[in-house]
């Protein structure tokens, strides 16, 4: 049943899933952006995240992996979650891009998700403090990946070929894709509760 709801005649529900990670992601990083202009302006300023010791958008901020190319990570966000809300909004309106485009944008949050997990090690074993926005962010983009890898393998735009292609397309059939993204984000939670544990609250 839960995958027949999903199935390829049904592409509106992933694309519906894939515009909510694309809002909750654009905004997260609309406020990531602004308290990193808050923070250039006074690096020692109490941002309304910083929650406690394990909860603090100012202290991941001030580290250097919040600006691996010099500029805010954030800024990325505001411009990768932008792109993907509008394939979103394009797919909800029945409009289907071509293979290449949908293919390209699927790199693009896998490499996004490549970036947020490392910027989650980084937090979570490095600087040992976690933003909570970027972690909305973590989510959001899950969601998309999730999506976009859905959608992409039913309709045949990851150029897979022969027993790949029909492993993955039976696999989605099956919800082991939307298994091994719940099963991600329940690891991340676990390992979040086992280090932290009532730091949090």
């Amino acid at each position: 049943m839960f995958s027949n709801f999903f199935s390829k005649h049904e592409h509106r529900s992933v694309f519906a899933i894939m515009c909510i990670g694309a809002v909750i992601g654009l905004l997260a990083s609309f406020v990531l952006s602004a308290e990193a202009v808050t923070l250039a302006k006074n690096s020692s300023t109490i941002l309304p995240c910083d929650i406690n010791s394990a909860l603090s958008c100012g202290a991941v901020g001030r580290h250097p992996s919040a600006a691996v190319f010099g500029f805010p990570n954030a800024f990325i966000g505001l411009i990768s979650f932008s792109v993907l809300l509008a394939v979103s909004v394009a797919g909800l309106m029945g409009t289907k891009l071509p293979k290449l485009y949908m293919y390209l944008a699927w790199l693009g949050a896998v490499g996004g998700s490549i970036f947020a997990l490392w910027m989650f090690g980084v937090s979570y074993s490095v600087i040992g403090v976690l933003c909570p926005w970027c972690l909305t962010t973590d989510v959001a983009t899950l969601l998309l990946l999730w999506a976009l890898t859905r959608y992409n393998i039913t309709e045949g735009n990851l150029y897979l070929r022969g027993r790949a292609a029909k492993t993955a397309e039976v696999g989605v059939k099956k919800g082991v894709d939307t298994l091994f993204f719940v099963a991600i984000a329940v690891l991340a939670l676990l390992a979040i509760v086992l280090k932290f544990g009532n730091q949090l609250f």
